[in-house]
């Protein structure tokens, strides 16, 4: 009637329970825990079905089975989760013999049932802890099980060793100090201390004093505290224990911990308190032991009149012989010298001279020279022995008797003969004394007799053969040591300098040879090579190289010397690429090294390998420290590139530091003459040419140093007068030089006096080809063609005569260009600026007037007029204001006029030029404004020029003339090639309207054109040819066309238009070109220039034009112009 009442089936169940009827019950649990969550109806389900599963098993007693009934046993454990029946769960796990369950129930019942578990329960879930793999918690258990009664020595002795292996040492210590504490066994103690020492022994002393208060303290008891503390190295904390254990017990300690207390205070530093208990110890046990043990503490503390008195009590007690040794070894001079010189002294009286040296110390103690001298002498009259008269000699050596040790000395040698002690030793008073050539004389005596090889012997000779120019008895001894291989490796230089003086230089190659191959040492072979190229063997230099091994030429490779030397062969052999490539890895291998980067910047210098040069200026002007290590090269080469502000500013450090030197000096002249500053370049000169005089009178040897006399040369050119006596100097050192250098010496000379024919004939006849020669011969002479040869390529070059030869072969920006650098460079040369000044006023004429008159058709004519002039505003900017008229005459209809009133300003720096003029117009009733920025920039050999015109006037076209305006930009690049060929390319694209906005039209247009000159010099000549593609489009009138043009042109004298003339000069220019539409076109321009009113300009011209670019119109005219400079 109630199939879902879940309280009908649990009575149900436990029926079937009850009966027996299993099967049905099993079905049933399964129907009741599908249908409810009741967790007291699920507790009481699961565990009838555990009960019913039990009696199942223990009626088929299947293995199967009982892991199942285990896992429902689990389930029912866990669903109980806080009411579990421990008790319960425990004995049924017992039963089925589930060690998991049981150890689980039996912790449930000691957390829950603290007070029901015993030692054993607790013992038991110990075992199943440790069985089950759960090792923290029974160590726990283990700990807890150390607490009860019943627990026995070896549990509790497991669990100190269990929490050793664990870490857990406060929890070890604490158990070993309470089974101490119960059993006064010493095992434990010494288990806390090896405890304590796992711990670092921080509480070493607190089971110290647990030891000493349950411990009566006896000899044995008191040892083994001392050896503990010494054992856990607790230096400080035996001291401690032994001050105090000696202090309270010391009437109960045995030798042992005697020993130990000792030990313990001698490690801690604490050495007074050992010697006190090593004295007690020896009054206590009368022993040799103790007292040595005290001798060997006084010694330690310094307390060495403690040492003597008790050597001398062991004496006395003991009669070792230790004690009298020591007593011999260290009486002391100080305080016991009288005895010692009586002891000494009567045994050399009683004739035993064992210690006769010890009678000069004594004399020598008390100072009284005189009075060992004179017992030393009465001695020898007494016993004529050899050894006193040694002992004489050398006592007066030691108290400065040098003069009487000399004479001793002798009168030794004529009785007793060689003495290699007395030998050296009286070589050196000698020496003292400045008696060289006795000293020598002895030394060489004494290498005589020698048999081994001593190089402080042979040293000390070649000394003193040196000081007395005994060079040839030199050469020969360090010959002899070569010969035998003794001689030493510093040795080889002399013998190589000394063979040159006495056997021509006949060895110097083998002796270097030898001393390179004996020591690997890279300077002998570098010698040998400084010869061969001072001398310019070549050969023989090659022939070395090549005769070495691979592992030598490897130690030369690693030297810079050795590089840099080779560098110069090559040099030498005009291998001037292979030196090159060389110096680039020397200066990666020795990146930094002053020295080698010096050497580079003189090869180039040498080379006139500029490129590099002028590389290597940019990395001198950012790296200060390189450049201030490298020094003078580096101004030579800032003054190369006429860079005088930088020279001097990198040059004066120098004269700081070396004020006298004369290559600084001469270089500080030329800077200031460079810079304008006259009278101080004169002043330095002048002081130079003193001191160059001082010195050649001082050291005659200069008067055949090459490059000291070519310096020289230089100052007797400016200073020496007259010219008779001037060629007496030349004359008389040309034989220093060979033709070609004396060339160049002799250029240089009439160069500076502008001796132009002279330098010229020098030139030719030695062939002599040095850069700045050719501009000064061009220049002298006025060849344009050679200028332009002259400056091909070259920026070396003075910067004056570069820029009036750039001038002169038409290249005027590029001269403007030069000269604002050379302004930049060198602040202060006034004679540049003046140069730049006049380039600017040439190209720029401060005043100017033109007129044109044309004739654009049959019923229009067109007068053109303006007038300018140019203020400079401030540094590179000038001011122009201008006014221009056009009046165009129209046949039959009167005058259209228009004004146009402007100022313009330029500017120019550096390589960037540009202007920007504005300006109002006025035609009839109409006005308006208009601008025009143009900017022009040089790269070094491209220019890029681009124009803007806002609302500008234009001249495309005659109606366009009259009433349009344009809006326009223009871009040209230009690119030189050489000073002759350049070729550009021209963009444009204007947009055209009338002054009230009214469109008229645009143009476009591309061109491609190309210039050659043939002559610089007037009549300049230059041609060109272009290709022209244009486009010029009106929508309003439908006026379409586009054009492709290609053209030629030549012009004559062209220059003369701007620049100052003395004559009439006639110019010209002639156009010829041809276009897609069939057209032939021309324009033609002739006229002439002259100079008049000091250096204006007048210009007359005709022009005539047809058919050129897109609109085909004709025009002619006449042009005036009137220039002021």
């Amino acid at each position: 009637y109630y199939p879902d009442n879940i309280r009908l089936k649990l009575m149900l169940l436990e029926n079937y329970n009850r009966a027996d009827r299993v099967d049905k019950a099993f079905k049933l649990i399964r129907d009741i825990e599908r249908s409810t969550l009741d967790r007291e109806i699920l507790s009481r389900v699961y565990k009838i079905e555990y009960q019913l599963l039990k009696e199942r098993y223990f009626d088929t007693n299947s293995s199967e089975l009982l892991d199942r009934l285990k896992d429902k046993l689990y389930r029912y454990y866990r669903f109980q989760r806080d009411d579990k029946d421990y008790l319960y769960f425990l004995g049924e796990s017992q039963q089925l013999d589930f060690p998991k369950l049981k150890y689980l129930s039996l912790k449930g019942l000691m957390e829950n049932e603290p007070t029901l578990l015993n030692f054993q329960l607790k013992q038991e879930l110990y075992n199943l802890a440790l069985s089950l793999g759960y090792r923290d918690e029974a160590m726990e258990y283990l700990i807890d099980l150390a607490s009860y009664g019943e627990a026995d020595i070896e549990l509790k002795e497991g669990i100190i060793y269990s929490l050793i292996d664990k870490g857990e040492y406060d929890r070890a210590m604490e158990i070993s100090k309470n089974l101490f504490i119960e059993s006064r066994d010493r095992k434990y103690f010494e288990l806390a201390l090896y405890i304590s020492s796992l711990k670092g022994g921080s509480d070493i002393r607190g089971l110290i004093e647990l030891y000493i208060s349950n411990i009566r303290l006896d000899s044995e008891s008191i040892g083994y505290i001392l050896s503990s503390l010494l054992k856990v190295e607790d230096i400080e904390g035996g001291a401690i224990y032994a001050r105090r254990l000696f202090h309270s017990h010391r009437d109960i300690l045995d030798q042992k911990s005697l020993r130990l207390m000792v030990k313990s205070l001698s490690y801690s530093g604490d050495l007074e308190t050992a010697l006190s208990i090593a004295l007690y110890g020896e009054g206590k046990f009368k022993s040799q032991e103790w007292l040595d043990e005290a001798i060997k503490l006084a010694t330690w503390q310094g307390e060495m009149d403690r040492v003597k008195a008790l050597n001398i009590k062991g004496m006395g007690l003991y009669g070792s012989d230790r004690y009298r040794e020591y007593l011999l070894k260290n009486l002391s001079l100080e305080r016991d010298y009288r005895l010692i010189g009586r002891l000494y002294k009567a045994q050399l009286n009683g004739g035993n001279f064992s210690n006769i040296s010890k009678v000069s110390e004594y004399f020598q103690y008390i100072g009284d020279v005189d009075g060992g001298l004179k017992y030393y002498r009465e001695l020898y009259k007494r016993y004529l022995r050899g050894d006193i008269l040694r002992e004489l000699i050398l006592f007066a050596y030691r108290s400065g008797s040098y003069r009487l040790g000399i004479d001793t000395f002798y009168l030794y040698r004529d009785r007793y003969g060689f003495n290699r002690e007395l030998y050296r030793l009286s070589a050196d008073r000698l020496i003292a004394m400045r008696r060289f050539r006795e000293a020598f004389n002895l030394l060489k005596e004494i290498e005589g007799r020698e048999r081994g090889f001593n190089f402080k012997l042979y040293q000390e000779i070649v000394d003193l053969a040196t000081i007395l120019k005994k060079y040839r008895y030199l050469y020969s001894i360090l010959l002899k040591l070569e010969r035998r291989g003794n001689l030493d490796i510093a040795l080889y230089h002399k013998l190589a300098k000394l063979d040159i003086n006495f056997n021509g230089g006949r060895g110097v190659e083998s002796i270097y040879r030898r001393g390179f191959t004996k020591s690997k040492e890279p300077s002998y072979a570098i010698e040998l090579l400084n010869l061969y190229i001072n001398s310019g063997n070549l050969k023989g230099f090659q022939r070395f190289i090549s005769s070495i091994s691979k592992e030598e030429r490897g130690i030369l490779n690693r030297s810079l010397d050795y590089n840099l030397l080779l560098v110069n062969y090559y040099s030498k052999r005009g291998e001037i690429d292979r030196g090159v490539k060389l110096f680039k890895r020397i200066l990666k291998r020795y990146r930094g090294d002053a020295r080698a980067y010096q050497a580079y910047l003189w090869f180039m210098l040498d080379n006139r390998l500029y490129k590099p040069l002028k590389r290597s200026l940019r990395v001198l002007r950012k790296s200060r420290e390189l450049r201030e290590a490298v020094g003078f090269p580096a101004v030579v080469v800032a003054l190369q590139y006429q860079k005088s502000d930088l020279a001097l500013r990198w040059l004066k450090p120098l004269l700081e530091r070396d004020s006298s030197n004369l290559k600084y000096k001469i270089v500080y002249s030329d800077i200031l003459e460079l810079q304008d500053r006259k009278r101080g370049a004169e002043r330095v000169r002048a002081e130079v040419f003193k001191e160059f005089n001082r010195l050649l009178k001082s050291s005659p040897e200069l008067h055949r140093d090459r490059d000291f006399i070519s310096l020289y040369l230089r100052f007797v050119n400016i200073y020496i007068t007259p010219q008779e006596r001037k060629r007496y100097y030349f004359k008389k050192y040309s034989s220093l030089f060979t033709d070609r250098e004396f060339a160049d010496i002799l250029i240089g000379a009439k160069s500076h006096f502008k001796s132009i024919e002279a330098v010229k004939r020098l030139r030719d006849r030695y062939g002599v080809d040095v850069d700045w020669l050719e501009l000064y011969l061009a220049m002298g002479i006025g060849d344009s063609e050679m200028k332009r040869r002259a400056l091909r390529g070259v920026d070396t070059l003075p910067f004056r005569d570069r820029v009036i030869a750039t001038r002169d072969i038409g290249s005027i920006r590029d001269a403007e260009t030069l000269a604002f650098k050379g302004m930049e460079d060198n602040s202060r040369d006034v004679d540049i600026y003046k140069i730049y000044k006049n380039l600017i006023e040439q190209e720029f004429p401060r005043g100017r007037f033109e007129t044109k008159y044309i004739k654009l058709s049959d019923s229009l004519f067109e007068v053109e007029s303006r007038l300018s002039y140019r203020w400079h505003l401030y540094k590179n900017i000038d001011i122009s204001p201008f006014i221009e008229q056009y009046r165009y005459i129209l046949s039959g209809r009167g005058d259209y006029l228009d004004l146009k009133m402007g100022l313009e300003v330029e500017s120019r720096y550096k390589n960037l030029n540009w202007s920007f003029q504005v300006a109002k117009h006025k035609r009839g009733d109409h006005s308006f404004w208009s601008s025009i920025l143009d900017l022009n920039y040089r790269f070094k050999a491209t220019e890029l020029n681009i124009e803007i015109e806002r609302r500008a006037k234009t001249t495309q076209s005659n109606q366009l003339r009259m009433v349009g305006i344009q809006d326009s930009i223009e871009v040209d690049i230009n690119h030189r090639f050489g000073n002759r060929v350049s070729v550009g390319l021209t963009a444009e694209g204007a947009k055209y309207s009338s002054h009230d906005g009214k469109n008229m039209g645009d143009y476009r247009s591309i061109k491609l054109y190309g210039n050659y000159i043939l002559r610089v010099a007037y009549p300049d000549i230059k041609v060109g040819a272009y290709l022209l593609i244009s486009r010029f489009r009106d929508v309003e009138s439908g006026f379409n066309r586009e054009l492709i043009e290609v053209g030629s042109s030549i012009s004559i004298g062209e220059m003369s238009r701007d620049t100052i003339n003395r004559g009439f000069r006639p110019f010209g220019t002639l156009s010829l070109s041809y276009n897609n539409l069939n057209r032939l076109g021309a324009n033609f321009t002739f006229g002439i220039s002259k100079k008049i009113l000091g250096e204006n300009i007048l210009n007359i011209s005709l022009n005539y034009s047809r058919s050129m670019d897109i609109f085909d119109q004709s025009y002619y005219g006449i042009n005036l112009g009137y220039l002021i400079f």
